[in-house]
């Protein structure tokens, strides 16, 4: 009877050790942390007010650089509080003919939201030094109005301008860095709807464990999904897509990165 018992406490100890490896080792992170209000994570973010540096990375290669900034405060014009979101891209690759890096891509975004999370304004510049073309789209106003310009070179390709509500022109994915999360064809900003969804909990960056937050991205007609985890004061430590790309603070990007940079530069 004894030797019964053992065997099944044996037996369900080990069951309970495989059950915990798996949920461990095999289960999304997000799936270990406890739910929050994304309205929580996106005050903490804006309150950070600081900026941090990311590093690009394309299935495991480095592409480039991304600068994240978040606040909030006053401006001259009004004493209404606005949260601002500032994003610069620069997607890179190296050129061993020139023995140096060639900037691709060059993008930078401003957004503001009002105190309560509103969209109120948004600027967004995209610059091709290979083909010398620069573009740049402005939404805001009451009602919501756009403009949308491209020159390349001396040429002026595109200045148009109008009313949200009454039609924006789709814009080509494969123009769009990283397009490929909108799905093929055309990019039509009126019919983004993301899910959003957010946790808190413990994970591992760099090596080391720390509490920190996960907001969940998905845009449920494409399938897509972007997942961006930051710590508990708000600083963006990591990026992830389903695409290929992520984005890693730059105090967290592994070793290999820059080993396999400095490889590629001493081939030939």
């Amino acid at each position: 009877m004894l030797f019964r018992v053992v065997v099944l406490v044996v037996v369900l100890f080990w069951l309970g050790s495989i059950g915990w490896l798996c949920a461990v080792i095999w289960a999304p992170p997000e799936s270990r942390m406890a739910k929050v209000d994304p309205r929580e994570v996106f005050e903490v973010f804006f309150a950070w007010n600081d900026s941090t540096t990311m590093v690009l990375v394309e299935n495991g290669q480095r592409r480039g650089q991304l600068t994240v900034s978040g606040g909030s405060g006053t401006t001259r014009e009004s004493k209404d509080i606005s949260k601002l979101l500032s994003v610069t891209a620069s997607f890179e690759h190296y050129e061993r003919e020139l023995r140096a890096t060639v900037v691709d891509v060059f993008l930078k975004l401003a957004m503001d939201f009002s105190e309560a999370l509103a969209f109120q304004q948004m600027d967004l510049s995209a610059r091709v030094p290979s083909r010398g073309m620069t573009a740049h789209l402005e939404l805001g106003g009451k009602p919501l109005e756009y403009r949308i310009d491209a020159v390349m070179g001396e040429q002026q390709m595109l200045d148009v301008r109008g009313r949200v509500d009454t039609g924006l022109p789709p814009i080509p994915t494969d123009m769009l860095p990283m397009g490929s999360l909108f799905g093929d064809g055309a990019f039509d900003p009126r019919e983004i709807k993301w899910d959003v969804e957010a946790r808190m909990g413990r994970f591992a960056f760099g090596g080391r464990e720390q509490r920190a937050y996960l907001l969940i991205f998905t845009l449920p007609d494409q399938g897509q999904s972007m997942r961006v985890y930051l710590s508990e004061v708000g600083e963006p430590l990591q990026i992830e897509t389903d695409v290929g790309f992520e984005a890693i603070s730059e105090i967290l990007v592994p070793l290999d990165y820059y080993r396999a940079e400095g490889a590629n530069t001493e081939d030939d």
